[in-house]
């Protein structure tokens, strides 16, 4: 099963990083007004910084994982302090990505459409809670990690 997820992942960043890539060079183009074929709306600079960025954030979480089920595909323990650390670093990008999630709410609410605001008067920034509570459960999954390390050096010594 590990053996396939590895792959899966692997895959889902392949798949991520060339739309991602190519999704951002169009972003640029439009800001540059390049042509009107690579135009897809209201580019800031802001918007398309906030957009790489989370990019990146996706890619070093879709690579942490890679990590993780590579390790367990080749027979390691997942139970070592390799991957509590990758758990805390998982936990830290979820984080990272709720902040640019938020930066990148309070840039759209802002935005221009037709030389107009959106259809409401005010514009309304969300909060995406989801990543936050991630890497909250994330991070506690970290402790139970540690646990276990604890527990199969115990057992080792035992034995």
């Amino acid at each position: 099963m590990c053996k396939f997820l590895n792959f899966a992942m692997k895959s889902i960043f392949l798949v991520f990083c060339f739309w991602w890539t190519v999704s951002s060079l169009f972003m640029a183009c439009s800001l540059m007004n390049l042509n009107s074929f690579f135009s897809v709306g209201n580019i800031s600079v802001v918007g398309l910084f906030l957009y790489i960025l989370d990019g990146v954030v996706i890619g070093v979480m879709l690579a942490i994982l890679i990590k993780v089920f590579s390790d367990a595909a080749n027979g390691e323990s997942p139970f070592s302090m390799i991957q509590v650390r990758r758990l805390r670093k998982m936990s830290l990008a979820l984080v990272g990505y709720a902040i640019i999630d938020f930066g990148i709410s309070c840039n759209a609410a802002f935005l221009h459409y037709d030389g107009r605001y959106s259809a409401m008067e005010d514009p309304v920034i969300t909060i995406n809670f989801a990543p936050f509570i991630a890497a909250a459960v994330v991070f506690a999954f970290s402790f139970v990690f540690k646990y276990g390390v604890l527990l199969q050096e115990f057992s080792d010594e035992t034995l």
